[in-house]
């Protein structure tokens, strides 16, 4: 039965820990087949090129699977650096800014509409906790 997994890393994802972080998840993804894989950066404090890299190849194997990865829950200091739009992988992961306790079965926020495959935009008045 295909379901939903959160993982939550801690610290930094960077060049010396991107690929030791991400090298369960690619088990998971590949073992446990799951339809959406949400990534909680709740609790990670730093993200450089390796690690969204990383997370990109992560993406790519859970597509190749037939599943998908939401990031959620990007830190402030995540969204302060606008890493993500300033590499443009604020339209591959245009869920980040939400946080992940809100995230619900299917990847989407709570009483949202759409086919799974497409992730819902959230307005601020939404979340407002979600605001930058």
């Amino acid at each position: 039965m295909r379901e939903t997994h959160t993982v939550r890393p801690s610290g930094g994802i960077d060049l010396a820990t991107a690929e030791a972080t991400v090298a369960p998840w690619y088990h998971l993804v590949e073992t446990e087949d799951p339809t959406t894989l949400i990534v909680d950066l709740s609790d990670v404090t730093f993200v450089d090129s390796s690690g969204l890299s990383a997370l990109i190849r992560l993406r790519k194997r859970a597509t190749a699977h037939g599943g998908r990865v939401l990031l959620r829950g990007a830190s402030w200091q995540i969204r302060k650096l606008k890493l993500l739009s300033i590499t443009a992988l604020d339209r591959t992961f245009p869920e980040a800014h939400l946080p992940a306790e809100r995230a619900a079965p299917n990847g989407r926020p709570p009483g949202s509409d759409g086919p799974d495959d497409q992730p819902v935009a959230a307005s601020p008045d939404m979340w407002p906790d979600a605001r930058a």
